[in-house]
């Protein structure tokens, strides 16, 4: 599910990801807390990784002058729970501000995608993060497609029928991101996912590489590829 949220001032990304995790306080305080401090968990070999099951654009211009401010949010549509405790915090708090995308999307072997919101990949294999920049790097979709993965089993608790799916880049072009007051290398750019159907529709309500619940790595459907 996409849903339009609408503020008259721009917001920073700590005060949406605040906004939606006090939005789903509103209707059940527990849920929210379980979802900030769980998420999606899923038990590796020495670590565990937890996936938020939502992600959101960066801010845009909207309103009839362009005076206002607007930013998508995707929530996973098969948590039920996720969607009920947010839409009814929605409708106690501001429910001028909203509009809720309805249009289904029907998932094929291959779409193209833009970003609007910047991707972060980082590997994890040392001690600390290195974070990639490079998207035709090999191990740069290495990671991106065990991600996916990842939060596939996390969320269904068995692996995809089909694991096979290919990133290819154009338009690509390189950023830094502000968070947590450190700078995300991070890039913009158009993504055609080909393969797995279930790895395609993880991508586009979960996002892509890593800190989605941050606000990273949102796709939006390219209606006039052909």
């Amino acid at each position: 599910m996409r849903i339009i949220l609408n503020f008259a001032d721009r917001p920073d990304r700590e005060k949406l990801i605040s906004f939606i995790y006090d939005t789903i306080s509103i209707s059940d305080e527990l849920y929210a807390k379980q979802l900030h401090d769980n998420g999606l968990a899923l038990r590796m070999e020495k670590a565990i990784r937890r996936y938020k099951p939502f992600v959101f654009s960066v801010p845009y211009k909207s309103g009839k002058n362009g005076n206002g401010y607007a930013v998508k949010i995707s929530l996973e549509d098969s948590i039920p729970e996720l969607i009920y405790h947010f839409i009814a915090g929605l409708s106690q708090s501001s429910p001028s501000k909203v509009r809720v995308i309805n249009r289904l999307v029907s998932f094929d072997t291959k779409h193209q995608f833009f970003l609007i919101s910047p991707v972060v990949v980082s590997d994890c294999q040392g001690y600390r993060p290195v974070y990639l920049t490079d998207p035709y790097d090999s191990r740069y979709s290495e990671i991106l497609k065990s991600n996916l993965i990842n939060k596939y089993i996390a969320l269904q608790g068995h692996p995809p029928v089909n694991n096979d799916i290919e990133f290819l880049w154009h338009e690509t072009r390189p950023a830094v991101q502000k968070y947590k007051c450190k700078s995300l290398p991070a890039l913009w750019g158009s993504i055609c996912l080909r393969g797995s159907v279930e790895l395609i529709r993880i991508a586009y309500n979960m996002g892509i590489g890593n800190k989605n619940g941050a606000g990273f790595g949102m796709l939006e459907l390219q209606t006039n590829f052909s």
